[in-house]
């Protein structure tokens, strides 16, 4: 059986408030259900975050079902959970698959379950915070374990942070040592990067996320899905193609110039417009001296960020030769601090100052949910 592995598409998610971004979404979905229809899977399993809201908008709900009954045209099976976005945590809000499985789009697993797909066991848990886990292993991944070892074929879903991955204290949710054993593969969903790694006798991976929702996934990750054959544990990594292009350059005073004028060339040649990032570090020339170069980037861009940093502070407040970043993480790892807590400040330490107001406004939206519009109106312009 061929099994498609997809998680956090976060469709509906309209970056920097621009359109083009929310479509971009979309494509990326389109393609992996393109890719599923070429290759002839049996079967898609999403790990979480199919939408980035518990309450998306029409549009997004629109596009999802009629990629979803393109699938169910070709006998394509649909087995989801829900992540931390598309979770609603209030006990009378249902998250929008529920709807989609009332179409019989797909199957879900809610809060967590189990089921049979021909000769293939499914079992999971949608994104559950971390005080709440012990629940579910206690009462369900014994049964989870047997029926997993008796089907020989088996997949386990679920949308949490694991310790191996991200190991400082506060920012994982699960034990590596916590999975269920006899699992054949295990499918994750929270994380941005793709991973992969044997465990437990099976395979795990993170396909990561279908689109960048930060610069640093998009330094560090690409966009894609995975496809196994489970009988013949035969895992394959399927990258998404034709995207838009997001262009990072690390540059400096010395080297701005002929730097700032070769990004600006690349940023011509793309077939789409790119997201650019330009992170500048600079003892006496401030990035303004690169300001028509700028300009010239930023009209040719879909969105321009810049990140200018003075060496002189970098050097001051971070020493021993460490990045800020890395510093951040030490702090929170000493700290025990929240998850939510260390990817705000990162995503905070990896844009412009101007962006903070912007970044926590998103935080703050993506937490308070309904309530937001209660305090939107406090917070300063």
């Amino acid at each position: 059986m061929k099994v498609a592995h997809v998680s956090d598409t976060h469709l509906g998610y309209m970056q920097y408030n621009l359109y083009e971004r929310k479509r971009d979404f979309f494509n990326s979905f389109r393609q992996i259900v393109d890719k599923c229809l070429e290759l002839e899977v049996d079967l898609l399993v999403h790990s979480g975050d199919l939408f980035e809201s518990f309450n998306p908008d029409v549009e997004s709900l629109s596009f999802v079902v009629e990629e979803l009954k393109r699938l169910k045209d070709k006998g394509i099976e649909v087995v989801a959970i829900t992540g931390n976005h598309d979770k609603a945590l209030r006990k009378d809000k249902k998250p929008p698959q529920v709807l989609l499985k009332g179409l019989e789009l797909l199957k879900l697993l809610e809060p967590h379950g189990e089921l049979h797909i021909k000769d293939l066991y499914i079992a999971g848990f949608g994104y559950t915070p971390a005080r709440y886990i012990d629940y579910v292993r206690e009462r369900a991944f014994p049964k989870w374990e047997k029926e997993a070892e008796k089907a020989g074929a088996s997949v386990f879903l679920f949308h949490q942070a694991v310790d191996q991955f991200l190991p400082y204290n506060g920012a994982y949710e699960l034990l590596i040592t916590q999975l269920p054993k006899n699992f054949t593969y295990y499918a994750a969903g929270h994380l941005h990067t793709y991973r992969v790694e044997k465990v437990k006798g099976g395979i795990l991976s993170y396909p990561g996320s279908t689109e960048f929702r930060t610069f640093d996934e998009a330094e560090n990750g690409k966009r894609g899905f995975n496809l196994i054959e489970i009988e013949k544990r035969k895992f394959k990594r399927i990258e998404l193609e034709g995207l838009r292009p997001f262009l990072i350059l690390k540059t400096s005073e010395e080297r701005g110039d002929e730097e700032l004028k070769e990004l600006l060339q690349k940023v011509k040649s793309q077939d789409k417009k790119p997201v650019v990032v330009i992170l500048y570090t600079y003892k006496t020339t401030p990035i303004e001296k690169f300001k028509f170069l700028l300009e010239e980037i930023r009209r040719n861009s879909l969105y321009l960020r810049v990140k200018a940093v003075e060496e002189a502070l970098t050097e001051e407040v971070v020493g021993g030769g460490k990045s800020l970043n890395e510093v951040f993480e030490e702090f929170c790892k000493a700290n025990s601090l929240p998850s939510e807590v260390v990817n705000l400040g990162k995503e905070v330490i990896a844009h412009s100052p101007e962006d903070t107001r912007e970044i926590l406004r998103e935080f703050l939206k993506e937490r308070l949910k309904d309530n937001f519009q209660v305090v939107e109106k406090f917070i300063s312009p």
